[in-house]
């Protein structure tokens, strides 16, 4: 804040809520011509503000469509909301289907929890009653030990293997049907957008922020929320091979709003209206 004090800076953005206030009121109280920019980067359902922190600022970023219509229920007009997604990069690694005969293989990459925002007992308690041969990996840290007790506690311990956390996991795919996500939140869940890059659809739950922006027909299915029915019924969708995500590079374009390449004059130009 003494920088502010003593600079002359012509934007503030700040993602943290009392950084933002902080840098509004000075600006009121010692008479700044700076623009304050709100950044948050969660979902205001599962993570609120006071209506005083996020209403000091002049503009906001919001990292998914989901987010910006949150703060506008907050009493933000919608003019001060600009939606400016996380970018990804474009990926060269393409990852294809199995072929038929071959076990379906799923994946599923982050933090391993089976409940609470990762909400994984969804996925196990769907994958229980999928009817035919499949395969789940899953990368990443956590409650290994919660999880894989109810992997045992249903009987599908042999359809499933840990594979830790891995660097550069994607490089290391062959044949991969689908990237499974079960969150009952999120903010922008890039794993998504990750496994698009490389050619792989999705299964999400349609949870309120950022599974909407990115999961289309093209790449991938949305399911409800809390619907373990709804889940299992794509992932049989997949596994019978009723569903037509075979093109790669079709999967891998449907997510062109999101690579980086625009992304440096979309963001100016959003801080500079």
């Amino acid at each position: 804040m003494l920088r502010i004090l003593k600079g002359n800076p012509d934007v503030v953005i700040s993602t943290n809520p009392i950084m933002w206030s902080l840098a509004y009121w000075i600006k009121a109280i010692f008479h700044k011509k700076y623009k304050v920019i709100s950044w948050y980067h969660y979902s205001l359902e599962a993570k609120s503000l006071p209506k005083i922190l996020l209403k000091s600022a002049d503009t906001y970023l919001a990292i998914s469509s989901g987010i910006s219509h949150q703060i506008q229920k907050y009493g933000v007009h919608a003019e001060k909301v600009k939606t400016i997604f996380n970018p990804i990069f474009k990926n060269k690694i393409v990852v294809s289907r199995t072929e038929v005969g071959e076990t379906p293989e799923l994946i599923y990459v982050g933090r391993i929890m089976l409940d609470g925002q990762k909400n994984m007992r969804q996925i196990i308690d769907a994958l229980a009653n999928v009817k035919g041969k499949w395969h789940l990996s899953i990368y990443g840290d956590g409650d290994i030990e919660a999880v894989s007790n109810y992997i045992d506690s249903k009987g599908i311990s042999d359809n499933i293997s840990f594979m830790g956390f891995k660097k550069n996991m994607w490089s290391t795919l062959d044949k991969m049907d689908c990237l499974l996500l079960s969150s009952k939140y999120e903010g922008l869940p890039m794993v998504l957008n990750e496994a698009i890059s490389v050619g792989i659809p999705v299964i999400s739950t349609n949870c309120e922020t950022g599974p909407e922006d990115i999961v289309n027909s093209e790449n991938g299915i949305l399911v409800k929320t809390n619907s373990t029915l709804d889940y299992q019924q794509a992932i049989q969708k997949v596994v019978d091979r009723k569903v037509d995500f075979q093109d790669s590079i079709k999967i891998k374009k449907s997510i062109s709003k999101f690579y980086s390449e625009n992304y440096f004059n979309v963001f100016m130009k959003s801080i500079g209206e």
